[in-house]
């Protein structure tokens, strides 16, 4: 049998239906109307509700639930990874923390947001800031009930800062601390990353909108399958470090179009984040980003393109080469800088005057140069003066504060000039890095009335930076695997050309062939702590 709507249009041309259309009653044109629509979205929703019965794609919530002794706990998704690396070979680390809800009566619940560092890289769980932070509070307030929560993600920008973010509200957060920066350009979804969906602020939060609808991602897998078909997928994902997969190949300039447009999205994220917050009633800490600026050159200088300026400048640079290795300091200076003045953005001439003033003594002049090598330093792993300088502007003293890391770490190092005394290579802080970080959290705590008074505060913190060192969580597992890390992630690019690779262990160290199945990724971090036991049992 035909329907009405069969009955009357069977059989008429286009311009036919479109008249008789227009002769029906009101009622009948809406109904019209609305079947019509309707069918595509009754598609989709039952195409949806298919896929996720055949559990077609990826759970990509934010947390899994998971009972243990009659109660609910909460945990990240590994999957989560899902909205941000697509499904990619890439793993990023995550931190296994686990939260009750209902959150308990009286815990005041901190989560934690960004990238590697806030992750803990290279010592991850018992190094990262976060614990450093939950151990100071809990010396400090013995009495009060304090959880921190670790959401970082390696490899991710601030635009996963702001996805994950704006979930928390539901998990009753008391605080929330984001320390962001350094991925900006290359992390996951960053405008000049290898794993991106284009430089557009809009499409970019639209598709981590999508992404949780298993339709979007039935599509997604149609268009890169399509891809793979035809040749045009990029293999850089599938070897080399993690920073390599994502920024090979990817160089940007100081004032660039590319440059300007990461930094407005960076300022927008970041509103974005502080506004959310202050709408749902949780305070927001911000904190600058650290990197090493004395013992780390920059990895790509630029050049003018024209080959007589470039050429004069290749010559000055040899000729303070020459004089700076016998340790004529003056006459190097004077060629370095004649190097500055034929291209003032020659991240590598500014950083080979820095070493010089350094060497000369004048320290002042030295952090000067140093800060201009990293800030004109093409290859942008590490954040610069200007996002630095932006994530500062975030405070406002009342739903946002800044704890000003860079400020903090030039204080406990050498004439202000932060090297390899707290970083590990060019930006993820050693062991002491991570245990300032979480000092310099609980400062801007400490100075807000967050989790006490202020009264409070001066009362109770009272115990000496010394005692909590010595009481600290780090093992001898977790500083080799730290260092293995650090060994390979330096052997290669961009430090390196070559392929990055890790020394011979010794079958005699036991727990240094521990550390390097977790850092081959033959072993977790959990299931080695517990290796490490047996074996000190053993012994």
């Amino acid at each position: 049998m035909f329907s009405p709507f069969q009955r009357i249009f069977s059989g008429m041309t286009t311009e036919e239906r479109f008249v008789e259309t227009s002769k029906l009653t009101p009622i009948k044109r809406y109904i019209f109307i609305a079947v019509t629509f309707s069918i595509p979205v009754i598609f989709i929703v039952c195409l949806e509700i298919g896929l996720r019965l055949f559990n077609y794609g990826e759970d990509v919530s934010l947390f899994s639930r998971v009972e243990i002794g009659r109660r609910t706990f909460y945990r990240e998704n590994p999957d989560v990874k899902y909205r941000y690396f697509g499904k990619s070979a890439f793993h990023p680390s995550t931190s296994p923390t686990y939260f009750a809800m209902p959150k308990p009566a009286g815990v005041y619940r901190i989560f934690c947001l960004g990238g590697s560092t806030t992750v803990g890289y290279p010592y991850y769980y018992n190094g990262a800031f976060s614990t450093y932070l939950r151990d100071r509070l809990k010396a400090i307030f013995p009495q009060k009930e304090v959880e921190i929560i670790n959401l970082g993600m390696t490899a991710t920008s601030s635009y996963t800062a702001l996805d994950i973010g704006t979930e928390l509200a539901r998990y009753q957060p008391d605080l929330i601390i984001d320390y962001d920066g350094h991925n900006e350009f290359y992390g996951a979804l960053g405008a000049a990353s290898n794993q991106t969906v284009g430089s557009s602020r809009f499409f970019t939060l639209l598709y981590l909108r999508m992404i949780h609808c298993r339709t979007f991602q039935l599509m997604r897998d149609g268009l890169n399958g399509i891809a793979r078909l035809w040749g045009r997928t990029n293999d850089t994902l599938s070897r080399g470090t993690e920073m390599e997969r994502l920024s090979r190949g990817a160089y940007v300039q100081p004032g660039s179009e590319l440059y300007n447009k990461t930094c407005s999205i960076f300022r927008e994220n970041l509103i974005a984040l502080r506004e959310y917050c202050r709408s749902s009633g949780i305070p927001l800490i911000l904190g600058t980003q650290v990197s090493d600026l004395r013992d780390q050159p920059p990895f790509i200088s630029s050049y003018s393109g024209n080959k007589m300026q470039d050429s004069i400048l290749e010559n000055a640079m040899k000729r303070g080469h020459e004089f700076e290795n016998p340790g004529k300091i003056d006459s190097a200076i004077i060629e370095f800088q004649n190097a500055i003045s034929i291209d003032s953005s020659h991240a590598g001439a500014h950083y080979r005057l820095a070493r010089c003033y350094d060497e000369a003594g004048k320290k002042s002049n030295a952090l000067a140069e140093y800060i201009l090598a990293r800030d004109d330093d093409e290859l942008r792993f590490r954040t610069d003066s200007k996002f630095n300088d932006l994530i500062r502007t975030m405070a406002d003293g009342r739903d946002c504060f800044v704890a000003d890391m860079e400020k903090f770490f030039m204080t406990e190092s050498p004439d202000s000039l932060i090297g390899h005394n707290l970083i590990t290579e060019h930006l993820h802080p050693n062991s002491r890095g991570d245990f300032l970080i979480a000092k310099c959290y609980s400062e801007v705590m400490k100075a807000n009335g967050l989790l006490a008074t202020k009264a409070e505060w001066t009362k109770n913190d009272t115990i000496e930076d010394a005692e909590l060192w010595g009481s600290r969580s780090i093992t001898e597992l977790d500083e080799q695997i730290a260092k293995q890390s650090t060994d390979v992630l330096t052997s290669g690019w961009p430090f390196k050309n070559q392929a990055p690779r890790g020394d011979s262990i010794s079958p005699s160290d036991t727990i240094g062939e521990i550390a390097q199945q977790v850092v081959d990724g033959n072993l977790d971090w959990g299931n080695a702590h517990l290796r490490a036991i047996n074996f000190y049992q053993r012994r």
